[in-house]
C-alpha cells in the first residue's frame, strides 16, 4: 500500500541525513502523522494569506499510517 512513497520525489528527500530537508514530522500512536515545513520553536504561522513566507503542513490519519511512514522513511537511507 505504501510502496509508492519510496518513489515520490517529494518524500525521498525527507531523510534526516539530507541537508536539503525542510520537513518536520510528528507521529504519535500508529495512526496519526503530521508533516510540515513550520519550524515549531522559531517561527510563527501568520493568519495573513498573502504572507510570502507561509508555511505548509498536512495531517494524515489512517490505520498504521505513522507506523508505515516511519518504516519507509528509515528505508530511504
Amino acid at each position: 500500500m505504501h510502496d509508492d512513497l519510496k518513489s515520490a520525489d517529494s518524500l525521498s528527500q525527507l531523510g534526516a541525513h539530507h541537508s536539503n530537508s525542510h520537513a518536520k514530522v510528528l507521529a504519535w500512536d500508529n495512526n496519526d502523522l503530521l508533516i510540515t515545513s513550520l519550524n515549531w520553536l522559531s517561527a510563527s504561522a501568520p493568519n495573513n494569506l498573502v504572507e510570502i513566507y507561509h508555511e505548509i503542513g498536512v495531517y494524515v490519519q489512517g490505520w498504521d499510517v505513522a507506523k508505515d511512514f516511519i518504516k519507509v522513511f528509515r528505508s530511504l537511507d
